[in-house]
């Protein structure tokens, strides 16, 4: 079968593109990465190679080059651009733009492989905020009281929307009163390629709101928040059980915060521990 109309079952378009060349692969030994390139249009051999490997990026002339080699339609070839600005965003905003576009796109041609739409909850940092924002005491089912309650500038029509997904996705609901409440929800995922998705969305959750802590050491008094730092040298062993500590303190969190009866804010808490130096000759920390 033409793996080109299977385009819309991908989540990634380097994967499509290993798919591509196993395929070619298998049907003739005699394909390579070079006969690759070529049918593309690229002048390097390992080009193609590089991509899929994540350590190439694909640019508009060099994703219009793949389209040609590749002889995508017009709908194969618009999904596949989307894929690739979706993968290579470096923004939240972006990625959220782009995931939106990605399952229409599917939705009108495979409407059976549509992604699991919990994606949507990190694609927007303040989905988060919001749900959690029920749990005040003084909270206003309202978007513009929302809107001016947030510290980061959110658009009253987007509240309106984040209120509507929340409660459409399970995320919050209303209990007898007609009150909002927070719900418990679990993210889903399914292929590997749609893992691969949700991984990049969720890093891209983490440097927004490592961005909004950055903020936060001008913007807020040092009496709102805390920002602590320990430089330490850590074996493999160590590294490993510094990681489960950072887990289980997050799981504490939690209990405490399930546990207060006074909740007036809504915080953001972030734990990063990353290497300062290279690994050594075997390839340790």
């Amino acid at each position: 079968m033409n793996i080109n109309k299977e385009i819309f079952n991908f989540s990634d378009f380097r994967l499509f593109l290993k798919e591509f060349y196993s395929r070619k692969k298998t049907s003739s030994d005699r394909f390579t990465f070079s006969l690759f390139a070529e049918m593309t249009g690229f002048s390097s051999p390992s080009f193609l190679k590089l991509v899929m490997q994540g350590k190439k990026n694909l640019t508009p002339q060099s994703i219009q080059k793949i389209i040609t080699g590749l002889h995508l339609k017009k709908k194969q070839a618009d999904y596949f651009t989307e894929l690739v600005f979706f993968n290579q965003a470096t923004s939240l905003e972006e990625k959220g733009m782009h995931l939106d576009t990605i399952n229409k796109f599917r939705k009108k041609n495979r409407p059976e492989k549509l992604l699991p739409e919990e994606f949507d909850y990190l694609a927007k940092w303040y989905h988060c905020v919001i749900r959690e924002m029920v749990e005040l005491p003084d909270f206003v089912d309202d978007p513009n009281w929302i809107a001016k309650k947030l510290l980061f500038s959110v658009d009253s029509g987007d509240v309106a929307g984040s209120l509507a997904f929340l409660e459409k996705k399970g995320f919050i609901g209303r209990n007898e009163s007609g009150k909002l409440v927070k719900k418990d929800k679990t993210l889903a995922t399914g292929d590997i390629g749609e893992q691969e998705m949700l991984n990049t969305i969720a890093r891209a959750f983490h440097k927004t709101m490592v961005h909004f802590a950055a903020q936060s050491l001008s913007e807020r008094l040092k009496t709102e928040r805390n920002t602590s730092n320990t430089t330490l040298s850590l074996s493999e062993k160590s590294y490993d059980m510094a990681i489960k500590r950072i887990e289980q303190m997050r799981l504490e969190l939690l209990e405490i915060a399930k546990a207060d009866s006074h909740v007036n804010r809504v915080y953001q808490v972030n734990v990063n521990l990353f290497p300062l130096t290279k690994a050594d000759a075997h390839g340790k920390p």
